[in-house]
């Protein structure tokens, strides 16, 4: 490619003729990933998340945690490391009649399926942590982001955001994906 600018696909154009999106990342082997809106599918114009292959320009549309009941959905990919593992966020909908989701942090590898990253999580931390965001992942594997952490679970006091570092398990091996408790970075829950 060069050092010419070239353009990456998208996903279509809204009736204007305009295409939304933005390339957020890129490994060393040259494959990029971020985000496009898409005007393809039924649902259209809404914002999701994409990989454009080492080499080539044609934007490919990452899988997602669902719909709402009028098939719309949001996803971003934030960073992908040289296995070609990517992390970001999808809109997941738990309620499929409902108009909005929520943010669950997600993990994309070569085929593109989304993964939570919650539903890897041990009982002992899925019961005080919702991941929201995966904003990046090494080339081992170890993923940061950020997320909301409830110390007493369905108690009285009100849960929070925290950032986290965990690490992805091999494919090889069943081991479950780990909060490390000594990195792990208080913050203050926006007010909404």
């Amino acid at each position: 490619m060069g050092t010419a600018a070239t353009e990456l696909g998208n996903l279509g154009t809204d009736p204007w003729g305009n295409a939304k999106g933005a390339a957020l990342d890129i490994n060393d082997l040259g494959t990029a990933v971020g985000w496009a809106e898409d005007w393809q599918a039924a649902a259209s114009g809404v914002q999701v998340a994409v990989r454009w292959a080492a080499g080539a320009t044609t934007a490919t549309r990452l899988g997602d945690l669902g719909t709402n009941v009028f098939g719309n959905t949001a996803s971003c990919a934030l960073s992908i490391n040289d296995a070609g593992l990517a992390v970001g966020w999808s809109l997941r909908y738990d309620d499929p009649f409902s108009f909005s989701g929520s943010s669950h942090a997600v993990l994309w590898g070569a085929d593109g399926v989304a993964i939570d990253l919650n539903t890897l999580l041990p009982p002992a931390d899925a019961e005080h942590w919702t991941l929201i965001q995966a904003n990046s992942i090494s080339g081992t594997g170890w993923v940061t982001g950020y997320g909301s952490f409830d110390p007493d679970g369905d108690g009285p006091i009100p849960g929070y955001d925290r950032m986290f570092l965990l690490q992805i398990p091999e494919p090889s091996t069943a081991c479950v994906l780990a909060i490390c408790a000594g990195t792990l970075m208080p913050r203050r829950r926006p007010r909404r």
